[in-house]
């Protein structure tokens, strides 16, 4: 069998068009998307990946609040943060880039990197939790309660899901064909 390559810039060129309609009947109904997400500046692939996120927000049309902080910054004033966000009606959700354990462990060594980002994601308002962070978020997704409990699936969890259902329909692959999901993130290989 030859192999097929999912070019994936060519999936974001078409599919954009249609999110962009998405956001301009929210923004028709009254509702102006608007995520805040944090990242710790330490961390390369944070910084990269919400810069690619405004990126693709603005031109969206989506509004994109980046907060920046240090990962030694003290974690009662990120969670302060944090609550201050979840309380302004205008924030419709709330992002946490997740750094590296290895960025985190090279700068703070005295703190658990499990229980640090633990205080963070139990902290999003779980109706502002758009990455499928919060510990009640992916507990619902084990279970494979998620869309009954109006929680959503993480991003690339959601991406994995789109192409497997767009080749399906593409190579009209059988409905027993066999899937292999390697990984075991929290965001995707675990759920």
């Amino acid at each position: 069998m030859t192999p097929i390559v999912f070019n994936g810039y060519q999936f974001v060129k078409d599919f954009q068009p249609q999110l962009k309609k998405r956001v301009e009947a929210l923004q028709a109904q009254g509702c102006q998307p608007h995520i805040a997400a944090f990242y710790f500046q330490e961390d390369a692939g944070s910084v990269l990946y919400t810069k690619k996120k405004a990126q693709a927000a603005q031109q969206l049309g989506i509004k994109y609040q980046t907060l920046s902080f240090a990962i030694n910054t003290p974690v009662q004033q990120v969670l302060a943060q944090l609550r201050e966000l979840n309380q302004q009606d205008q924030v419709t959700g709330i992002i946490i880039q997740k750094p590296t354990k290895t960025t985190y462990k090279s700068i703070k060594t005295s703190k658990s990197f499990t229980n640090w980002w633990q205080q963070l994601v139990k902290q999003i308002k779980l109706s502002k939790d758009v990455d499928g962070l919060h510990p009640k978020t992916l507990q619902s997704i084990k279970q494979g309660q998620w869309q009954s409990q109006g929680h959503v699936l993480p991003a690339t969890t959601r991406a994995v899901l789109k192409i497997l259902a767009l080749a399906k329909q593409q190579l009209k692959l059988r409905s027993l064909a066999k899937v292999l999901i390697l990984g075991r993130s929290d965001l995707l290989g675990k759920p």
